[in-house]
């Protein structure tokens, strides 16, 4: 799958030297098991080599989850860089609410996340070109008698929002006894 060449050989010493760099790091655990192969067991991001626990998001916590098609369909291949980094921003902010309509102001958009206008801009067309938000404009006077101006307002496609939460027993596999 990672096509590295010779697989015997040195594609194999590098998927194992990873395996224990990542166990060196905290990030896995590894147990020889029957038939010379090896468990690996997920442990916390933090290396603190507690067993792995799935985040619980709450509003205004800093985990949400991307949606599965997101992997199985490509798009981390398909997206640009930008549009990924637009993309993950949405979802942070707004991609796991049900209320629908959002819309991120450009001075915040540059001074919370570093990035330039026209970073911001070709990121949102780019996704919206791709169907995974949806674009309407609204027109905005701030004050009465002052000019009026359009703002877009962008709504995650439904099939691109942050999945709910569940709990982590519904996603671990169950623990073989004994």
């Amino acid at each position: 799958m990672l096509e590295l060449g010779d697989p015997a050989g040195t594609g194999a010493r590098a998927i194992r030297d990873t395996l224990h760099e990542l166990e060196h790091r905290g990030y896995i655990s590894l147990t020889r098991v029957e038939n010379d192969s090896n468990e690996i067991r997920l442990l916390r991001e933090d290396g603190s080599r507690l067993d792995y626990a799935f985040p619980q998001p709450v509003e205004g916590d800093a985990y949400f989850r991307i949606p599965r098609l997101i992997w199985d369909e490509g798009w981390l291949a398909k997206l640009s860089g930008r549009a990924l980094a637009i993309y993950l921003i949405v979802l942070s902010n707004a991609g796991w609410r049900e209320d629908g309509d959002f819309w991120i102001s450009a001075a915040l958009f540059e001074e919370r996340y570093g990035l330039g206008e026209t970073t911001r801009k070709r990121g949102f067309r780019e996704l919206v070109d791709h169907g995974i938000l949806i674009v309407s404009a609204q027109s905005v006077t701030r004050r009465e008698g002052t000019r009026t101006f359009r703002r877009n307002i962008y709504r995650v496609a439904d099939e691109f929002r942050s999945p709910p939460a569940v709990s982590v027993e519904a996603d671990l596999p169950a623990k073989p006894r004994g």
